[in-house]
């Protein structure tokens, strides 16, 4: 379910923000794409941090932090006016999803965890899930949009948008992604893989390993 939330805000952050970028920040339709220039460096910067704190603290403390830092990233996103200031909020939203982009160490701990529990690896089926998730995230989406469209009267392909739409539109890249994180967050606080259970679970996982090891050896 945290993975679908995840894949929700990505999904429509990436669909809401040309349409914010030319009515809100007044772009031009061929510039609308740099909007996401904040983002974009916010990830880069973080990507030595976060493989530091996966590293250090394990998967949920390092996914849970990138999750928190992302929630509150997003609501001033709300306060944009121009494409610089747009920029520079979108850092800290940014830097908090270079961390959410490295979802592997949950899943692969997951998938680790149901291997101990019932003694074979399902990662085809974990991934299929995952996929799944991924292509509803996308309708979800767009059924956000077609809902953003029908109680503020949002329509692209006028100029001219009320009062009512404008505000719709910022509500829609702030405080809608927020909410769903915060969601995904409180629901992944289930997760039973803390730090100290990662790295015991490592060991477990290394010795029933080298036993298959040893009876795949025996059967030759």
């Amino acid at each position: 379910m945290t993975y679908a939330m995840l894949d929700f805000c990505f999904a429509l952050t990436m669909s809401i923000l040309p349409l914010y970028a030319i009515f809100i920040l007044k772009m031009e339709v061929g510039m609308a794409g740099f909007s996401a220039i904040g983002v974009a460096l916010g990830i880069l910067a973080s990507v030595p941090f976060w493989w530091k704190i996966y590293e250090k603290k394990g998967p949920k403390y390092g996914l849970a932090l990138s999750m928190g830092i992302f929630c509150i990233g997003m609501i001033p996103l709300f306060l944009a006016e121009d494409f610089l200031s747009l920029t520079i909020l979108a850092l800290l939203p940014g830097f908090g999803a270079g961390g959410m982009l490295m979802t592997e160490p949950a899943i692969s701990a997951a998938i680790d965890y149901d291997e101990l529990r019932i003694g074979k690896r399902r990662e085809a089926t974990y991934t299929g899930i995952m996929a799944f998730m991924a292509r509803l995230s996308i309708v979800f989406s767009g059924f956000t949009l077609i809902i953003v469209k029908i109680l503020t009267g949002f329509d692209p392909s006028n100029d001219y948008q009320s009062a009512t739409a404008l505000i719709g539109l910022r509500l829609t890249i702030s405080i809608v992604p927020a909410i769903c994180i915060l969601i995904g967050l409180l629901i992944f606080k289930f997760f039973p893989i803390n730090y100290k259970a990662f790295c015991e679970q490592q060991e477990k996982l290394k010795i029933l390993h080298e036993q298959r090891l040893k009876k795949l050896e025996g059967i030759k």
